[in-house]
């Protein structure tokens, strides 16, 4: 029984693919059908801590962009405002329309408790941004970074240096 099932499922798909039009079953995907524009402005939530910022994105190439954020945190009783520089590295080659990757630096002041002072980090951004009618994005990311600054291995015990890890949603528009 076994056997001739597999044996009429074998022969279904031969016949399948052999009827099929080709089209159908391996649509090609244009560039047209991916998102347009340049730039975008994005609002920017992360987690842990409460992460909020506004991020600009300039597409460079049709697999590169770079992108500047200034961010607003609060985590606990410790309160921080920085920015970042981001280099986003588009495997598809569909810049600010698919899977990024790529390093940044961040420098933040941080103030509460008793932690306090400058401090930069350098990390990795992971994601995927979608485009919707030429006009909106939205995008999930996470992202790993290392910081250092003042009295790094009190702070490191602290949470506020040392490696940190964050995940987060995206959106805004494209132009």
């Amino acid at each position: 029984m076994r056997k001739n099932f597999f044996s009429i499922l074998f022969i279904f798909c031969i016949i399948l693919n052999v009827f099929s039009d080709e089209k159908v079953i391996y649509k090609t995907v244009y560039v047209d059908e991916w998102g347009k524009g340049d730039n975008l402005i994005e609002i920017n939530f992360m987690y842990p801590g409460l992460l909020s910022g506004v991020r600009y994105e300039r597409k460079l190439d049709d697999n590169l962009s770079i992108g500047l954020m200034a961010f607003y945190n609060v985590a606990g009783n410790m309160i921080s405002l920085g920015g970042r520089l981001e280099n986003n590295f588009y495997i598809h080659n569909h810049s600010l329309n698919s899977f990024f990757t790529g390093p940044f630096l961040s420098i933040y002041n941080l103030n509460g408790g008793n932690k306090s002072g400058l401090f930069f980090g350098a990390g990795i951004n992971i994601g995927y941004r979608w485009i919707f009618n030429n006009l909106y994005c939205f995008s999930p990311r996470v992202t790993f970074q290392y910081g250092i600054g003042p009295e790094s291995e009190e702070n490191i015990r602290a949470g506020a240096s040392g490696f940190s890890y964050g995940v987060g949603i995206s959106g805004g528009i494209v132009f």
